[in-house]
């Protein structure tokens, strides 16, 4: 009797991990699963500035000295070089899933090339996974009178202007009122590597969870919002009032909603996005550089130069960081 029970246990849990390893094996093929994106709250923390939402943490996940994927910055060392300080999202920060170590990031690349072609120059990096424009210009509010910038370049991507909520925001707001943490323990471990999961969490979701969360959020809702066009208005004012030269670089989607490679010349389903990104930085007399046309050239001659969707590999990274060098001297941008 027992063995019939243990018998039909084991043969139960062999059909139900059969049925759910075939689910999963079906949701990869389909590609329908949301993309995963490492992000570690444990390596941010909490601002009391809404706009800013949370700051990286200095000396953690092998983050430098300002908390920033870079060399130790040292901004007293540095007066007598041209400084440019790059702010961005999780394209800018890197990771090493997509592009390898920090030296691979195209802000690196960029120094290094300015400095090879006899320019004495410091690029920080000061890109943080999840920011939107408004975070990344209330986060130079902040760190622009320490590192002094000659040049600052804000990397837009094209969701920037999407309404979606900054995803570590979440759940540093829940340890800062002591409840659960979003995705957290076995749930966590199902996230990352399962996309039968995230395809089932994407589809339950509803607008009230979101609904839920921004009530919750309190003040820090005005990240939920599309803050692009103010946002770049206050850069431009800034750059006036601290006298620092501005550039715009547009990031284009490498992947359509399917999770299939799109033509970025022909055809291109979010040329509006691009049209729209630089017609907001004019507006705010900013120079735009869109890179649609350099990244389709690298991934023609390179073959595959991203991660996924928005996340360029090393050798993106690397091309990105060589045209910008490049045009950056073109521009007589440079001294």
């Amino acid at each position: 009797m027992q063995r019939r029970i243990l018998f039909y246990a084991i043969y139960s849990i062999f059909i139900i991990c059969f049925f759910f390893g075939a689910l999963e094996i079906t949701v990869r093929l389909l590609g329908i699963a949301p993309e995963y994106i490492a992000i570690e709250t444990e390596s941010m923390r909490l601002s009391p500035n809404p706009r800013l939402g949370y700051t990286p943490v200095p000396n953690s996940d092998n983050r430098n000295n300002f908390g920033f994927r870079d060399d130790n910055w040292n901004p007293t060392d540095d007066r007598d070089k041209y400084r440019i300080v790059i702010i961005g999202d999780s394209v800018t920060d890197g990771h090493p899933d997509w592009n390898g170590p920090y030296t691979n990031n195209y802000a690196h690349v960029l120094e290094s090339e300015l400095n090879q072609k006899g320019h004495n120059v410091v690029v920080y990096n000061a890109g943080v996974s999840s920011y939107n424009t408004l975070m990344e210009v209330e986060l130079l509010k902040t760190l622009k009178d320490e590192l002094k910038p000659d040049m600052v370049i804000l990397a837009y991507v094209l969701n920037d202007s999407f309404k979606e909520y900054p995803y570590p925001l979440f759940s540093l707001l829940e340890k800062a009122v002591e409840t659960r943490q979003w995705q957290t323990g076995f749930s966590s471990f199902l996230f990352t590597h399962s996309d039968l999961y995230r395809f089932c969490y994407s589809f339950l979701s509803t607008d009230s969870d979101i609904e839920d969360r921004l009530q919750q959020a309190g003040e820090y809702a005005i990240l939920y919002q599309d803050t692009v066009s103010q946002s770049l208005k206050e850069l431009s004012d800034l750059s006036r009032q601290d006298s620092f030269q501005t550039l715009v670089l547009i990031f284009p989607f490498l992947k359509d909603k399917q999770n299939n490679e799109i033509n970025l010349l022909h055809e291109y389903p979010y040329e509006y996005l691009h049209t729209q990104a630089i017609q907001r930085a004019s507006q705010a007399d900013l120079p735009a550089i869109d890179l649609r046309e350099q990244i389709h050239s690298c991934r023609e001659k390179n073959g595959a130069i991203h991660a996924d969707t928005i996340h360029l590999n090393a050798v993106g990274n690397r091309c990105i960081g060589e045209y910008l060098a490049s045009e950056l001297i073109a521009r007589d941008l440079i001294p």
